[in-house]
């Protein structure tokens, strides 16, 4: 993905409906970290694990998505 183009993704992920916030805030954090912006990437996807429930195995998952970019449990 080039700079252009996650910048793009983080603006339209802004426009979609809360319902799906933990998916958006996940992808959000995919774009962020593409962008090299590991703060950012950090909080989006704090967001996402925020928004599922706290039984989701998803949750796991997007744990080590922060671990990727240097995020200690």
């Amino acid at each position: 993905m080039n700079d252009e183009k996650g910048s793009e993704a983080c603006i339209l992920l802004k426009k979609v409906s809360k319902a799906f916030a933990a998916i958006t805030d996940e992808i959000q954090g995919d774009a962020y970290t593409a962008l090299d912006q590991p703060e950012k990437a950090e909080q989006a996807y704090k967001s996402a694990i925020t928004a599922l429930p706290v039984t989701s195995p998803y949750r796991r998952y997007l744990q080590l998505k922060e671990a990727n970019i240097g995020v200690v449990p």
